[in-house]
């Protein structure tokens, strides 16, 4: 640096510096905003999940050996799922598969939980299976 100022180049150095770390902010920020939308979604299937458990617990029904049966949020009285930070990103659509496993008398149930939202799993491909 002379008396007067700052000469060109370090003007320019500084701003390289600043452009470098802003760039490398902004890509850090976006990958935690894309990982903790993905931990809500995945909080959103658990809770789909123990709710179909508890209602299991609480209803006798699958009463055949080895059926499987579609239940729809409604009928577990569960609101369409919002996505808090989109309002217009409802999972209307969402729904659990049930399949009741019999293995030498010992009851087992396998669940597909398939949350279906706009901006997640839309084509209803990626869905999570749990056992019980």
């Amino acid at each position: 640096m002379n008396k007067h100022g700052f000469t060109l180049v370090e003007l320019l150095a500084a701003f390289v510096i600043i452009a470098a770390i802003s760039g490398i902010a902004v890509v850090s920020y976006s990958g935690i905003v894309r990982s903790a939308n993905q931990r809500v979604y995945s909080s959103y299937e658990d809770t789909m999940h123990a709710e179909m458990v508890y209602y299991l617990s609480n209803e006798s029904w699958l009463q055949h050996n080895n059926t499987t049966e579609r239940v729809e949020l409604t009928s577990l009285d569960m609101d369409p799922i919002k996505n808090p930070d989109d309002p217009n990103d409802l999972c209307q659509n969402s729904y659990i598969d049930v399949t009741r496993n019999d293995v030498n008398g010992i009851i087992s149930f396998t669940y597909k939980v398939c949350l279906i939202c706009n901006n997640y799993n839309s084509d209803g491909s990626n869905c999570r299976m749990y056992e019980n």
